[in-house]
């Protein structure tokens, strides 16, 4: 990131229902940064392989990737 902002880092599946929440209103300063995902819910139930959207919100901005699943 190129300056400071507040995150929002979300899994959900192609039905649109979330199923995990990385981060959340966290604040972070300007830099790069990794996160990973360990393939479980929020309950910490593992999820089954398939697709799967990433969703980010930088301050006001959006971005969504596909990502697949594999185990």
């Amino acid at each position: 990131m190129p300056v400071s902002a507040i995150i929002d880092l979300i899994i959900y599946d192609f039905k649109g229902n979330r199923i995990r929440i990385l981060e959340l209103q966290n604040s972070m300063s300007a830099g790069f940064y990794n996160k990973q995902w360990d393939g479980k819910n929020d309950m910490g139930i593992k999820v089954s392989d398939g697709a799967y959207v990433c969703s980010l919100k930088v301050n006001e901005s959006f971005h969504s990737m596909k990502m697949v699943l594999l185990r």
